[in-house]
């Protein structure tokens, strides 16, 4: 609480911008930054966007704001989402998704402590409670496969600790500043 009164306090100069980014959802960003109305509110890496309820007008626009028929970062199309969230774009191939899931039970069904995630913009094995060796070599082995099977689609395929996510590619919270500085 005493985070969020300061953030708070430091985005209520209307001179002053404050951006909170992160991997989590949006509705787990809703539920943590509750009563923080001014801050831009950034969740999966930037995937989706709030805006501070202070740049937005009733009828949903402002000078530096795009319109809820706007999709945040694109012209076109309605990115206007539950809550005021926008999204970064609307017409990302998906069609990757199930082979990757596929491929991903694959690795869950002989990885004892293993799990998928998935998420609007991205999709994850974690094996945080797997047996920490034989983990990361299911992850080298995992991160390889996806490569290979994958590699015609425009994605990231990252290996981090105690996971491996397919995400698109480009979509990476440094890009999200870089967006939200060019409003």
């Amino acid at each position: 609480e005493k985070m969020l009164a300061r953030l708070n306090l430091l985005a209520a100069d209307p001179r002053t911008v404050v951006a909170v980014i992160s991997g989590l959802e949006m509705q787990v960003m809703e539920s943590l930054f509750k009563g923080a109305g001014n801050l831009h509110l950034l969740a999966e890496h930037g995937f989706h966007h709030r805006r501070p309820q202070r740049d937005v007008s009733p009828n949903g626009s402002s000078g530096n704001v795009q319109p809820a028929t706007k999709v945040w970062g694109q012209s076109g199309g309605n990115g206007a989402g539950s809550h005021g969230w926008y999204t970064i774009r609307l017409n990302l191939d998906n069609s990757w998704r199930s082979a990757a899931i596929a491929i991903m039970n694959t690795y869950v069904d002989r990885t004892a402590g293993s799990s998928i995630k998935e998420k609007a913009s991205t999709i994850i094995w974690e094996y945080e409670s797997a047996d920490p060796e034989f983990g990361a070599e299911q992850a080298n082995d995992l991160q390889a496969n996806l490569a290979h099977t994958l590699r015609h689609f425009n994605l990231d395929i990252l290996n981090g600790k105690g996971y491996v996510e397919i995400r698109h590619r480009g979509l990476t919270k440094g890009a999200a500043v870089q967006r939200l500085i060019n409003e």
